[in-house]
Formats: structure tokens, C-alpha cells, sequence
């Protein structure tokens, strides 16, 4: 969800919210939340709103929300060999 200058992330369904500030922040590296209550409440809210117009999800995908053995190991894809 952005705001502004203002963005709420969150890459995974377990991930707690982060807030950044993209003017001062750009690369998103720094959470702002504890800094900014209000504005993470505020934009939580905007997105709750928005997701509840949304379709429940069909399916889940599982290289993000779940089983770490899904997730593509690109080294490997390209053929790669990986030293353990």
C-alpha cells in the first residue's frame, strides 16, 4: 500500500508490516513503523479496506507463503553446481 512518500510492505503472509519512507529511503531498508504509529495504522487501514472489495485468493503460492522446498534455486536452474 503507498501513500505519498509513504509505503506499507509486506512480502510474505507471516512478514509483520514495514513501513518506509521511499523520500528518505529509497532502497526500503529502514522500518519506520515505531517512529509512525499512526501513519502504519492509517495505511493498515487503507489496505484492509481494499483487500476486503478483493476475491479470496484461488490458490496459494508456495514459493512465498509456505514450503521452503518450492522455492527456486536459481543457481541450480541455470545448471550450476552448488559447493555444500
Amino acid at each position: 500500500m503507498r501513500q505519498g512518500d509513504w509505503k506499507l510492505v509486506k512480502a510474505s503472509k507471516d512478514m509483520e508490516p514495514m513501513l518506509v519512507n521511499l523520500a528518505s529511503d529509497p532502497g526500503e531498508q529502514k522500518d519506520r513503523s515505531v517512529e509512525n504509529p499512526a501513519k502504519k495504522a492509517e495505511l493498515t487501514a487503507l489496505f484492509d479496506k481494499w483487500n476486503a472489495t478483493m476475491q479470496p485468493p484461488r490458490w496459494q503460492d508456495q514459493r512465498w507463503n509456505g514450503d521452503p522446498d518450492r522455492k527456486v534455486d536459481k543457481k541450480k536452474k541455470k545448471g550450476k553446481k552448488i559447493a555444500e
